[in-house]
C-alpha cells in the first residue's frame, strides 16, 4: 500500500460551530482509514491577543506547574518528545529535577513586568509544549499531545485546553515554595 505522510491544520475554529467543523475532519480522516504513529501531534492553538500581559505571565506560570500532570495523562512518547519539549526547563536555569527546575521558571515569570519582556523570555519557539505564536498567529500553541483519528479524544483534549487557559489566566501560579530559591541549587 502506498503511505503518504500528510498534516492538516484547520482554520480558526470557535464554539460549537468548531467543534462540529472539526468533527466533519475526523469523520473524512475515518473514511480514508487515516493512521497516526508516535510521531504525530495534535496542535492546539487558542487566541490569547487579548489577553494582557498579566493574564500570558499566568497562563505560562499554571502551564509550567501542571506540566507533569499534563503529561500523566498522554503517552510516554510524548513526554520525550523533541518537538515539544518541557516548559520548565525552558524558563529554568537549573536542568536539576523537575520540580527545582518548575519552582526556578515560576520564580523567574513572576519578576515579568511587562508584555515586552515576556514576550523576550517566551521568544516563538516552535518545539516548545505551549509554544508561543503570538507574531504569526496571536495564538499560544499547545503542543503536547499525540497525534490520533479519534475525534472525541481530541474534542476532550480542545475542551481540557480552553478550560485550563480560562482558570489559568486568573492568577499566577503559586510557587511551591515559601522561600526563594538559589539558582545553584
Amino acid at each position: 500500500t502506498n503511505e503518504w505522510c500528510v498534516e492538516f491544520a484547520s482554520p480558526g475554529l470557535r464554539g460549537e460551530a468548531g467543534l462540529a467543523e472539526r468533527a466533519k475532519m475526523f469523520a473524512a480522516l475515518k473514511s480514508l482509514r487515516a493512521k497516526v504513529n508516535s510521531s504525530c501531534g495534535l496542535h492546539v492553538h487558542i487566541g490569547v491577543r487579548d489577553l494582557t500581559g498579566a493574564e500570558r505571565r499566568n497562563l505560562l506560570t499554571q502551564f509550567i506547574r501542571y506540566e507533569k500532570f499534563f503529561d500523566l495523562i498522554l503517552p510516554a512518547s510524548r513526554r520525550a518528545n523533541p518537538y515539544a519539549s518541557s516548559m520548565r526547563h525552558k524558563y529554568s536555569a537549573t536542568r536539576r529535577s523537575d520540580d527545582k527546575a518548575a519552582e526556578h521558571a515560576i520564580l523567574r515569570l513572576m519578576e515579568v513586568k511587562s508584555v515586552a519582556d515576556l514576550d523576550a523570555i517566551h521568544q516563538p519557539y516552535h518545539h516548545d509544549r505551549m509554544a508561543n505564536a503570538l507574531g504569526e498567529w496571536g495564538t499560544f500553541e499547545f503542543r503536547q499531545h499525540s497525534g490520533t483519528t479519534n475525534a472525541e479524544k481530541a474534542s476532550n483534549w480542545v475542551k481540557l485546553i480552553l478550560a485550563f487557559v480560562e482558570a489559568g489566566k486568573a492568577k499566577p501560579a503559586v510557587p511551591f515554595y515559601s522561600r526563594v530559591l538559589d539558582p545553584d541549587e
